[in-house]
C-alpha cells in the first residue's frame, strides 16, 4: 500500500483547539491514577483520624468499598480520556499516515510505562527497521528540499536523516 500524504486543512480555531484537547487529555489520563492514589490516602487520613466532614468517616469495610470504587473510576476515566483524544484528534480523523505512525509509536511508549517488556519493545524496533525508515522518509524530505531550491529545510532535514541513522545503527541495523 502506498501512502499518501496531503496537507491537512490545519487552519482555524476549532483545529487548533482539536489537537491541543487531543494532546491534553493523556496527559491527564496519565495523572488519573495519581489523583486515585492521593484520594485514597486522603480518606484513609480522615477516617483514622476523625477528620473532616461525616461522609469521610469511614469504617473498615466502607473504607475498603471507597479503595476499590476510586481505582474503577480511575481505570474507566483514564479509558475515557484515551478514547475521547483519539476520537477528536485531527490527525486520527484526516487519516494522516505520519500522524498514525506517531500515535503507533506513542501506543508502545505507554506499553512501556505499563510494564510491558524493554526486550520485546526493542526487538520489535529493530525488526521493523523503523528508525532506519524515518531515516529514509527524512533524507528523502533533504533531498526534495534541496532540489526545489531551499537550502534551509534541507539541511536540517539531512541533518536529522544522519542522527535517525546513526539511532538505527547504535540498535543493531547493518542494512543502513
Amino acid at each position: 500500500m502506498l501512502a499518501t500524504t496531503t496537507a491537512s486543512p490545519a487552519t482555524g480555531r476549532g483545529f487548533k483547539v482539536r489537537r491541543i484537547t487531543a494532546e491534553a487529555l493523556p496527559r491527564v489520563a496519565d495523572l488519573i491514577d495519581h489523583l486515585a492514589f492521593l484520594a485514597m490516602i486522603g480518606l484513609a487520613v480522615t477516617s483514622i483520624g476523625n477528620l473532616g466532614p461525616a461522609w469521610a468517616q469511614l469504617n473498615d469495610g466502607a473504607f475498603t468499598v471507597a479503595v476499590f470504587a476510586l481505582f474503577g473510576a480511575s481505570r474507566f476515566v483514564e479509558g475515557l480520556f484515551t478514547s475521547v483524544s483519539d476520537a477528536l484528534d485531527p490527525g486520527t480523523t484526516d487519516g494522516d499516515p505520519a500522524h498514525l505512525a506517531a500515535c503507533v509509536l506513542r501506543g508502545l511508549a505507554s506499553d512501556l510505562d505499563n510494564g510491558a517488556d524493554n526486550d520485546d519493545v526493542r526487538i520489535a524496533i529493530q525488526d521493523s527497521r523503523v528508525l532506519a525508515e524515518a531515516g529514509d522518509l527524512l533524507f528523502t524530505l533533504a533531498v526534495n528540499y534541496r532540489a526545489s531550491g531551499d537550502p534551509e529545510p534541507s539541511a536540517a532535514f539531512g541533518t536529522a536523516a544522519d542522527h535517525v541513522y546513526r539511532a538505527a545503527r547504535e540498535l543493531g541495523d547493518k542494512q543502513v
